[in-house]
């Protein structure tokens, strides 16, 4: 779990800073911060979940990435663009490589769990996971873009607080937009004991599929 924050107006490292305060609880870093001449963007992180830095900045300067969460098809994904399956990288600096050959057609093609933000050039772009398991929101204040992990972080500083919509990608400067429509293959199934068989080869495959090797696992029973 990380918290992020940023706004569409430089140097604003004070406000990003205050921001963050309001959503400690989700992390024990250290603020990171990031300041160009657009806008201001920053990031906490439990250090004991999240050993990977969750703001990094392309080479030029041009881009800038903040991510709460975790992509779980990036190695899939990079070969699939030619792109080295960068093991030794991060997985922010390898989405951030995927966004460079892609643009917003990167969201049609990783899964996971995430929320994010692209500060690139003079724009934002915000994005959620299909299913929304990572809270994203955002709002307006004076025609400038405020977001934040949280609703507390924005109160008092936009207009209205909106939630942003899972599956969906933001533009700054045109727009929200859906990611393409998951379609999966029907599934033919006859009966009960061919439906127990096929969970029985589903269900592991994609739990291993969901699980980070560089992480502790834990498993939590209900009753």
């Amino acid at each position: 779990m990380s918290g992020i924050a940023g706004v569409l107006i430089p140097k604003r490292r004070e406000l990003i800073t205050a921001l963050l305060d309001r959503i400690a609880h989700r992390g024990d870093s250290k603020p990171r911060l990031f300041s160009d001449r657009q806008g201001t963007f920053g990031v906490i992180r439990l250090t004991r979940l999240e050993k990977e830095d969750r703001l990094i900045s392309s080479k030029d300067g041009e881009q800038v990435v903040v991510m709460d969460g975790w992509i779980s098809n990036l190695d899939q994904v990079s070969k699939d663009v030619l792109l080295a399956s960068k093991n030794e990288h991060s997985q922010i600096e390898v989405f951030l490589d995927l966004y460079q050959e892609l643009g917003v057609k990167v969201f049609n093609v990783i899964e996971g769990e995430y929320a994010l933000a692209v500060l690139d050039g003079s724009r934002v772009i915000l994005a959620r996971d299909r299913l929304g398991i990572r809270p994203l929101y955002y709002g307006f204040r004076d025609g400038n873009l405020f977001f934040a992990s949280e609703m507390k972080a924005l109160a008092g500083e936009v207009d209205n607080i909106r939630e942003f919509p899972p599956g969906h990608y933001f533009l700054s400067d045109q727009g929200l937009f859906p990611y393409e429509p998951f379609l999966p293959q029907p599934v033919r199934l006859n009966g009960v004991q061919d439906s127990a068989r096929t969970l029985g080869k589903l269900l592991p495959r994609v739990a291993a599929e969901r699980l980070d090797g560089n992480k502790l696992c834990g498993v939590w029973l209900s009753g």
